[in-house]
């Protein structure tokens, strides 16, 4: 008879062990939040100045007294220095110190480009608010606007009273035409017509003015002659001999 042969069967594979990264791993690592030693001696270190207490309590926005006990500790660790000038004691950073608390508040490159464009953007920020400042200043306010509207107002106002009193002149004046034409001759309608014309009244007052104007430069080289001769300023012999002007009385010469 015929032999068999063995049958084989196949080991099984071992299981393949998946590690599973830890839960703290794939979490991002978060920022540690600064304690408050760590903002009062970050903030000395970035300034580079010296602080009197109250100045950085200010800066800081805490109180004397905290800082009192926080600066009296950075001191004894050689990381602020203390000197006392007259009556003021001022407090900086020491910048030679070399320790752990120093190192980890030193700004990273990535902090400082942030701090800078932080700092772009709020340049921009004042050029607009300035401009736009700039802008509402130039506007009239409120106020000014309704002394601009009174003013308006008042001008009108007398512009439409004058308005009714040439309106009831040329009313007149036609009254006292009719009233005429019926008592007395042509001639005299005329006369009366070319007296009243307005173009007449305009030349009449220039001639007037043109007078005027003559006989101030006369009397006014009159004054200079005497200026010349009394040795004396205008207003000396002015004063002197009690003439009165145009302008000490506020007189102006119309205009043509």
């Amino acid at each position: 008879a015929a032999s068999k042969s063995p049958i084989v069967t196949p080991s099984p594979k071992p299981r393949e062990t998946t590690t599973t990264p830890a839960v703290g791993a794939q979490q991002k690592k978060k920022k540690k939040k600064q304690s408050f030693q760590d903002v009062v001696l970050r903030h000395m270190l970035v300034s580079g100045k010296p602080f009197s207490l109250k100045g950085l309590a200010k800066a800081t926005n805490t109180t004397s007294d905290a800082l009192n006990y926080l600066l009296l500790s950075l001191v004894d660790k050689n990381l602020v220095i203390k000197k006392e000038f007259k009556q003021k004691v001022l407090y900086w950073a020491n910048l030679d110190a070399k320790r752990k608390e120093t190192a980890a508040l030193e700004v990273s490159p990535d902090e400082f480009r942030a701090a800078n464009d932080e700092h772009a953007q709020l340049l921009r920020q004042q050029q607009s608010i300035a401009a736009e400042a700039s802008a509402l200043m130039k506007e009239l306010s409120n106020r000014a606007l309704t002394d601009e509207v009174k003013k308006s107002e008042a001008e009108v106002s007398e512009m439409n009273k004058r308005v009714i009193l040439v309106l009831a002149e040329k009313e007149k004046l036609e009254a006292e035409k009719r009233k005429a034409a019926q008592t007395k001759s042509s001639e005299e309608l005329k006369r009366i017509e070319r007296e009243r014309c307005p173009q007449r009244k305009k030349m009449r007052i220039n001639a007037m003015r043109e007078e005027w104007r003559k006989r101030k430069l006369k009397c006014m080289d009159f004054v200079d002659q005497l200026e010349d001769a009394m040795e004396k300023k205008r207003k000396d012999v002015i004063k002197l001999l009690d003439i009165e002007t145009d302008e000490e009385v506020g007189v102006k010469m119309p205009p043509k």
